[in-house]
């Protein structure tokens, strides 16, 4: 499989000095074929992104129909000439062009977050907290979550509760056992009113008011209620990756919707881990602070 993003081209400026002469120069070209630019950008040595570029929607919707099939049909022969399977659409260009990547396929920086949340609590605005005295209440945690990464950051705090289903597992037990902070699974969200800490897995709201500093692993967020702040959790490119792919690029698309195509390309396409694929893009988890949302869950 190809991956490939697709740009709408600026929109074409015509000659107006002579309006017959100009008349008949777009009629003419009316007939042929807009232009469609393709090139590459190497993010690596073994991975190159394919950049194509359509022509702006207003320009290719003044051709006639003439001119919009074959403009489609170069469409079609490139995806197949450089077998694109996939591609990331320029919203603009929806105007004429069906299908694209699905966005909603897989979400890196959710998956990424789940597997190293202790990563979270060495940024700012959480590292700097005192967790010693402390009590952290876990949400929607499953087996999957259960990773020397959260143990090591769990074991920080003097207590933790952890609301979960009727999972039977030692993981708790060896927990206490090797750190000696005491576990209360339990059932009942009341716990979180005596918490200073809410770690959430939860895709859907508990509907729990919190007045402490909740940390939303699937909302890729972090309240914190008692200064009236919220963080929103997100994926950083290196500098490198940024020179190449261009500031427009970055603006248009977004930094986490690109690193989640770029990254399924690299798992799809070359076959890489997700680990392996974080890291040749250089992607890194960032948190920045913003807006904060007066009814805090």
């Amino acid at each position: 499989m190809v991956y490939a993003i697709v740009l709408a081209g600026k929109e074409k400026e015509e000659n107006k000095k002579c309006l017959l002469f100009g008349f008949f120069n777009r009629w003419l070209k009316s007939f042929s074929a807009a232009e469609i630019v393709f090139n590459q950008k190497e993010i690596r040595e073994d991975f190159c992104l394919h950049i194509v570029t359509m022509p702006h929607p207003d320009y290719y919707l003044s051709k006639n129909k003439y001119g919009r099939k074959k403009t489609m049909r170069n469409w079609f022969d490139l995806l197949n000439e450089n077998q694109i399977s996939n591609y990331l659409l320029d919203n603009t260009l929806t105007k004429y062009i069906e299908g694209g990547w699905d966005s909603s396929q897989k979400d890196f920086l959710r998956e990424s977050l789940e597997q190293k949340v202790d990563a979270l609590f060495s940024m700012e605005p959480l590292k700097r907290i005192d967790y010693r005295m402390l009590t952290i209440t876990i949400t929607g945690i499953k087996n999957t979550h259960k990773n020397k990464e959260l143990l090591n950051l769990l074991k920080r705090f003097r207590n933790v509760n952890t609301i979960e289903g009727d999972e039977n597992d030692s993981w708790w037990e060896d927990f206490m056992t090797e750190t000696g902070v005491p576990v209360c699974k339990t059932k009942d969200l009341g716990v979180l009113e005596r918490s200073d800490v809410w770690l959430s897995y939860d895709i859907n709201d508990l509907g729990c008011l919190f007045n402490g500093i909740k940390v939303d692993i699937p909302g890729k967020k972090i309240i914190c209620a008692d200064f009236n702040k919220q963080y929103r959790i997100g994926y950083g490119f290196p500098h490198h990756l940024i020179d190449v792919l261009g500031v427009d690029v970055i603006r248009k698309f977004g930094y986490e919707l690109l690193s989640n195509f770029m990254l399924t390309s690299l798992v799809s396409e070359n076959s890489h881990s997700f680990d392996s694929a974080e890291k040749i893009l250089g992607t890194k988890i960032v948190i920045k602070e913003g807006r904060y949302n007066e009814i805090t869950r």
